[in-house]
């Protein structure tokens, strides 16, 4: 388990992946934003982008409307 940072939240996570991460978390990649330590990622890095002891991350939902 790896001790993370998900929007404020401590938690534990088994994920390796950004990708994994969200599938654990069951949010959509194709919705979502995520900030990996202040930098926002490209969705195409999600699958490569590894998971370390005390990265944090914001994920910001995107929303249609008007």
């Amino acid at each position: 388990m790896t001790g993370i940072r998900v929007n404020g939240e401590d938690r534990q996570t088994e994920a390796g992946t950004v990708s994994g991460l969200l599938s654990e978390l069951g949010v959509v990649a194709s919705i979502i934003i995520v900030e990996k330590n202040g930098t926002i990622l490209a969705r195409d890095r999600f699958a490569n982008e590894t998971i370390r002891e005390g990265d944090r991350f914001e994920l910001i939902k995107l929303m249609g409307g008007g």
